[in-house]
């Protein structure tokens, strides 16, 4: 055995602990995870290997993404095209960590697919949310074409329809520089 994969087996358990403990207090999440941080981007090609392979344990695939959310002081650029294939998944938690990452490191070159999450009733908040975090021109404009042809509906749509408009508003002070405290939580 390498030492990467003594390394790789060691993370992936520390991995699977750290996805067992969500209901701990901080603190003791922050203990259970601070091997992988002190790691910091040797860890990456682990995680990389985890969310590359649709078929890896979902619980390693969700507690990756949340300990690379924390990891502001590495480079996770190379994590964006896999958070949004991370979208695809079928684990609504693998999804929702993904959108956090994505509202972390993404860009304005990143949000189409989020536009597709409006139909997931459980992650169409955050996908808005995400997309005030890290949209640009072009999203200010793809918000008011969606609203405008979402006009009808029943009282949730209609709901979900004045978060989009709060949304859109929000991007647009966030772009011209005029941020008062968003309306959208």
């Amino acid at each position: 055995m390498t030492d990467i994969d003594i390394d790789e087996a060691r993370v992936r358990a520390i991995l699977k602990r750290y996805s067992q403990s969500q209901l701990l207090p901080a603190r003791k999440l922050r203990e259970i995870s601070r091997p992988i941080l002190e790691m910091g981007e040797k860890v990456f090609p682990v995680f990389e290997a985890i969310l590359d392979d649709p078929k890896s344990d979902p619980s390693h695939a969700r507690a990756a993404l949340q300990l690379l959310i924390g990891m502001e002081d590495t480079d996770r650029k190379r994590f964006v095209d896999r958070a949004v294939k991370c979208l695809a998944r079928d684990e609504e938690m693998v999804r929702l960590k993904a959108l956090h990452l994505l509202g972390r490191i993404g860009s304005a070159a990143d949000t189409a697919p989020l536009y597709a999450l409006f139909a997931d009733k459980l992650l169409q908040r955050e996908a808005v949310r995400t997309i005030v975090e890290i949209g640009g021109k072009r999203d200010l404009a793809t918000l008011s074409v969606w609203l405008r042809a979402n006009k009808g509906g029943t009282d949730e749509e209609q709901r979900f329809r004045s978060y989009v408009e709060d949304g859109r508003d929000d991007l647009e002070e966030r772009l011209t520089g005029n941020r008062p405290a968003p309306r959208i939580k």
